[in-house]
């Protein structure tokens, strides 16, 4: 779908990769389904609509294509979003490009991890967008398609003085990945909720409700769809929750409902560690999943309180126990989120690694990050006063007001560019190649990429710079 008339969805990417400008960094297809899912309510109200995703791309190669396709100019705004504070610079630089080529056409932007905390900030960062849109916005997008002259009506948005957020919806919205050119290369999301509200101290949405899990009925109706659009069985959809959460009866009904349409779709999934039943994890692996990213984030008792991940971490870490051991008896990828929080030693650092060590057996993979402090907190400089007191410190200030995200000294032994190469390390004491490849190839990496083409990279690629590990005799 294209033309002049099109309504332009553009997810803004990144210029340099979270974990590194590394190869294979470059090769992860982050689906922003929530911009999908935007898109689709546009195109149902009858609307031509195009979806772009802009990962690594060069924002000005992105608006010479929609150029050259005619999509461009538009009487529409053109709807710009920032999933992360790392697309800042290359939204800047596409919005400031747009303006520049076509200074008549509108651009709105939103990004609620991004912007809503400071509009001031976010209007002096992105100085050629028309209009910031604040929270979610499926019960407004399509009057904000009606132009500059009603925005003012519109709530949460930077043209009204009527900040009330919009109301949570039912159930998030279904996703057509027609609207995608290149929507085969990735691999599909199914959102099956919002929220989370555990107030982990680094989480994003710690002060934000857990809302009503998506119906087993419209779920499995979705992967049916899903399996004709993409014409093929073999998808991996991600179940999109930072907290997945079904209960006993949801799992029931899951099952029979997958079972009675003759599915034999595997998925994926993110969780806490310590609240899913293990009871639930057999049924559940009948039922098609098969990976579960387990926000562990650490094994030391003090860390674990320090972050606010548990009161007990005791209990906690039974429960992580006896949830990865489920996982490995029901053939169940279990991939550890483990971050390095502040006021990190040597001490805290060796309990986490031997607490993963007595369950090596029961881990495909462990992704180790350093904690990175995000201006999306409005509380922010008390949350780094926090961090100070456990001895921790910016990386770099001016940053963290430029573009949105500083990294951090966890504390004066153990600074920012330590803490990188003790991710690696830790990662690759649990990680092969091939774990890491069957990983990211279920979700991430295109689904034509072969594992030829993965080693043909890893060849010129410094071993110590990877986060696994790989066997000698396959390096050149």
């Amino acid at each position: 779908m294209g033309g002049p008339d099109s309504v332009i969805f553009v997810s803004a990417g990144i210029t340099e990769p979270k974990k590194g400008n590394s190869p294979l960094n470059r090769l992860n297809l982050y689906l922003n389904y929530g911009l999908l899912g935007l898109a689709t309510l546009v195109e149902s109200n009858g609307y031509k609509v195009k979806l772009v995703h802009g990962g690594f791309s060069d924002p000005a190669d992105i608006l010479c294509e929609l150029e050259q396709s005619g999509i461009i100019p538009t009487r529409h705004p053109v709807m710009l979003s920032l999933p992360s504070s790392y697309c800042l610079e290359w939204a800047h630089i596409f919005s400031r490009t747009l303006k520049e080529r076509f200074p008549e056409v509108s651009i709105i932007a939103g990004g609620r991890w991004v912007i809503d905390p400071d509009p001031a900030w976010a209007k002096k960062r992105l100085p050629d967008v028309d209009l910031f849109v604040y929270g979610t916005a499926e019960r407004r997008i399509l009057s904000l398609l009606g132009g500059p002259q009603r925005w003012s009506a519109i709530s949460s948005c930077s043209a009204s003085l009527d900040r009330s957020p919009e109301a949570a919806l039912v159930q998030p919205p279904n996703l057509n990945f027609f609207l995608m050119d290149d929507y085969r290369d990735y691999h599909p999301s199914l959102e099956m909720s919002r929220g989370c509200g555990f107030s982990c101290s680094f989480c994003l949405e710690r002060s934000v409700k857990l809302q009503t899990i998506r119906s087993p009925a419209s779920t499995v109706h979705e992967l049916c769809r899903y399996i004709q659009q993409y014409d093929s069985e073999f998808i991996h959809p991600y179940f999109e929750a930072s907290y997945f959460r079904p209960s006993r009866a949801w799992v029931r009904e899951f099952e029979e409902e997958y079972r009675s349409n003759g599915l034999e779709v595997t998925w994926r999934c993110e969780t806490r560690v310590d609240s899913w039943r293990v009871s639930d994890i057999s049924d559940l692996a009948a039922c098609g999943l098969k990976v579960i990213d387990l926000g562990l984030e650490s094994g030391s008792p003090r860390q674990l309180v320090a972050m606010g991940k548990t009161k007990n971490p005791t209990r906690y870490l039974e429960k992580a126990n006896e949830l990865l051991h489920a996982c490995r008896d029901n053939g169940i990828w279990a991939k550890v989120n483990v971050l390095l929080y502040a006021g990190e030693t040597e001490d805290t650092i060796a309990e986490t690694v031997q607490w993963l060590d007595g369950r090596r057996d029961c881990i495909k993979g462990v992704s180790v990050t350093p904690l990175i402090v995000y201006r999306s907190s409005g509380d922010v400089y008390s949350y780094v006063s926090e961090l100070s007191r456990a001895g921790a410190t910016l990386v770099d200030s001016e940053r963290l007001e430029q573009d949105g995200y500083s990294f951090v000294h966890l504390n004066s032994s153990i600074p920012h560019e330590q803490a990188i190469e003790l991710t690696r390390r830790i990662s690759r004491r649990y990680m092969s190649d091939q774990d890491y490849f069957s990983l990211k190839k279920f979700s991430y990496y295109p689904r034509t990429f072969s594992w030829e083409s993965f080693n043909e990279i890893l060849d010129s690629q410094p071993l110590d710079e990877l986060p696994f590990s790989r066997p000698t005799s396959a390096c050149k």
